[in-house]
């Protein structure tokens, strides 16, 4: 699915004919087909395949879009702060989406995920940082707003750092015993604008 939405994703321009909307979503219909052909080759319901969607869009002058179903969430810096690390006051934000239930969330496995496709235009992006829901604790307030403190911390820390020492910074992070207490999943993707 990861690889078929990517590639969907891939052509997507400020230019085109077709609205992002539009276009996110067929690209999404056609991530969430491929699941059920591989669940259909494997012979196991479509629900084995159950899975949440969190992914950025960014064109290279900082606009793009989130599009987004379930319990992940992503947060976009707009502004620099003055040591040209990404200033999070103020981000854009796709938050998480729950159910009736605070454990529950949406699948794009389900019959009703278009209903809870979420879109979100970006503008001038500097920074953005996609998480599941096990890391979403770490990035956001329970309001769904970032905390600036610890996407300030990751920005300065990843700019300054060569990948391979980021991700293992990250990683020490997501696997602190503070995390532990957590058994969502934790996945945090860091991207900037160069």
């Amino acid at each position: 699915m990861v690889r078929a939405l990517l590639d969907n994703l891939r052509g997507v321009s400020s230019t085109a004919s077709v609205p992002l909307v539009v276009w996110a979503t067929a690209a999404v219909r056609h991530a969430r087909q491929c699941l059920e052909e591989e669940a259909v080759r494997a012979g196991l319901p479509l629900s084995d395949y159950h899975t949440t969607v969190v992914a950025a869009v960014l064109l290279p002058q900082g606009d793009g879009f989130v599009l987004h179903i379930g319990d992940g969430a992503a947060a976009a810096s707009v502004s620099l702060a003055e040591d040209g690390a990404a200033n999070w006051k103020g981000a854009s934000v796709s938050a998480p989406e729950n159910g009736e239930y605070a454990n529950e969330t949406f699948f794009v496995t389900q019959r009703c995920w278009a209903d809870h496709l979420r879109i979100t235009p970006l503008r001038g992006v500097t920074s953005i940082l996609l998480m599941t829901d096990g890391a979403a604790g770490f990035a956001l307030h329970a309001d769904g707003s970032p905390k600036a403190g610890f996407c300030e911390a990751v920005d300065r820390h990843l700019r300054r750092v060569n990948h391979a020492d980021g991700a293992k910074a990250l990683a020490a992070s997501l696997a602190s015993e503070k995390a532990t207490h957590n058994p969502d999943d934790k996945t945090l993707v860091w991207a900037r604008r160069y």
